[in-house]
Parts: C-alpha cells; structure tokens; sequence
C-alpha cells in the first residue's frame, strides 16, 4: 500500500507540477530582434525554460488540518491525491485566484527522496507565505479559529501596511496583510 500510494503520489506530483507551472518546450526567444546564431562558432541561439505559473509546497505531517486552514483564508482545493480517499492525503493542490498553493507531506517525500522536508521547528524560519484580504484583522481571527497558532495580532506597520501573523498547523507562518490606501 505505501510504496503505491508513493508512486501514486510522485505521479500526483509530477502533473500537479505540469499543470500548475505549466512549462513549455525548451525554445529559442521569440524577439525577432534577437542576435543570430553564432555562425562563426555554430553555436545555436540560447534557449530558456518559461513557466506560465508558479506555486510554493508548504510541507506538513497531516494535511487535513492544514487544507482547512487554508480554506478559511479562501483558497480552494482543486486536487488531493490520493484521489479515492483511501488513506490521508499525501498531496492537495488549492487555489486562490490566480494563485496555486501546494500541500506536501513530509514524511512522504523525505522517504521517497531521501531529503529533509517541513516546517522549521523552534522561531527561526526561512520564509512565510503572504496573502492580501480586504480585512486583515476578521481575516487573522477566521485563520485563528481554523487551527492557526497567533503569533503576532494584526497591527499597523511604519511602511503602510497593516498585518499580522499565524503559523498554520504544520508551523509555517502565514502573513496575513493588506495596504493602506
């Protein structure tokens, strides 16, 4: 069962990834006034990957706790895998917007790959996710109330903003902002 579900979850991953990132074939740029080849040398025009949309992976070790949090931030779930519901979820892909959030299981990915995945443990932490509401303050409360730890109540900031901080059940933090007009 776990070594189908992980393949199930790795083939999840890949086309989650397809769809989401959306990258096309390696292809020379498109601006017609772009140098030429090198003829001198033969060497082709340069190349680059373009990816139509991005997603961050926030990891965790039960994501079901986390997908309801992020849903009372107003994301919605387009795809958990596994998609029959047998067994907790390895991967969701939710949606807000035009934004894609990506939920990983850790302890899934670390054995499939051999890295280390999750939430830093103790304060420090590399990153957090941002997301713009109208109303920070019944937004922070609402994130609270779906299982977020405060970490910081919402305040107004010197640089124009007004925001707080939650850390989803997994520890992430999640800034909870808007600006002021």
């Amino acid at each position: 069962m776990r070594t189908l579900v992980a393949s199930q979850w790795i083939s999840g991953l890949a086309t989650a990834a397809v769809l989401t990132l959306g990258l096309t074939a390696t292809a020379a740029p498109q601006d017609p006034s772009a140098a030429a080849p090198d003829t001198a040398t033969n060497s082709p025009a340069p190349t680059q990957e373009v990816a139509r949309y991005g997603q961050p992976t926030l990891y965790g070790h039960d994501l079901v706790p986390m997908i309801t949090f992020y849903e009372s931030l107003g994301f919605e779930e387009l795809y958990r895998m596994p998609e029959d519901g047998e067994g907790p979820p390895v991967f969701a892909t939710l949606q807000n917007d035009t934004f894609f959030l990506a939920l990983a299981s850790a302890d899934e990915l670390s054995d499939a790959t051999g890295l280390e995945f999750g939430p830093l443990s103790g304060k420090r932490r590399s990153n957090d996710l941002t997301v713009l509401v109208e109303d920070v303050d019944k937004t922070w409360r609402a994130a609270v109330r779906a299982g977020g730890r405060p970490v910081l109540r919402p305040k107004d900031f010197w640089w124009g903003e007004r925001g707080g901080f939650v850390s989803d059940p997994a520890g992430n933090y999640v800034h909870i902002s808007t600006h002021h007009e």
